[in-house]
């Protein structure tokens, strides 16, 4: 099987309609003759399912949709939904299983899960997040489900790298660099956020408080 250099992972069918994220991003990047390969709705609770089309020749990419999916699965008053709008037939659980949280199609905080599952795949492989659920997810943030302050989705989701917004030119900028060679934790790009062990130099930064504070 011919590897791709690119693979999407989404918590929905895939739809080739630019009112979805995916659909925009796997358009730019074979535009530019990269190969794209998308994993729908993978059984989440075995990392097997994550590797299905091999290890991608850049990155997984994980892209959970236009709508977060802690606010999808719950009701203003934290009640779970047992619908799933962006699934086939509105349906939330997998086929064959009991309609629990266990066997959800679109996990709680999806970003988190498919990231760690795709780790446990391919322990050393570069993974791009983005979307609605990573952006708003990029700093320390308030858990309306949970309620408490969660550190930033990058530290949870042992990602590489976030891009914010739509980013089609970012994920563009993404892949050519690291077909030509560089590293991805060394990408520093605007609409992108990553983890650095020291602040950037000079002042033209703002220092934010910790998730602790």
């Amino acid at each position: 099987m011919n590897q791709f250099d690119v693979v999407f992972v989404l918590p929905y069918p895939f739809a080739d309609h630019p009112s979805f994220p995916e659909g925009l991003l796997k358009r730019s990047l074979e535009r530019k003759g990269f190969s794209v390969g998308v994993i729908e709705t993978p059984f989440w609770q075995e990392s097997k399912s994550f590797s299905v089309l091999g290890r991608p020749n850049l990155f997984f990419a994980v892209i959970t949709g236009p709508v977060d999916s802690v606010v999808l699965n719950y009701t203003s008053s934290r009640k779970r939904r047992n619908e799933d709008l962006y699934q086939m037939d509105g349906k939330a659980f997998f086929q064959g299983y009991p309609p629990s949280i266990k066997y959800k199609i679109r996990p709680d905080r999806a970003v988190t899960v498919f990231s760690n599952r795709i780790k446990d795949a391919f322990k050393d492989v570069p993974i791009v997040i983005g979307g609605v659920e990573a952006s708003l997810r990029r700093f320390a943030h308030y858990d309306f489900q949970q309620e408490k302050i969660r550190r930033s989705v990058l530290l949870d989701s042992r990602a590489n790298i976030l891009v914010n917004g739509m980013g089609e030119m970012q994920l563009l900028e993404i892949a050519e660099r690291m077909k030509n060679g560089e590293e991805i934790d060394g990408i520093d790009i605007p609409g992108t956020t990553s983890v650095r062990r020291e602040a950037p130099g000079g002042e033209n930064y703002l220092r934010l408080p910790s998730s602790e504070e």
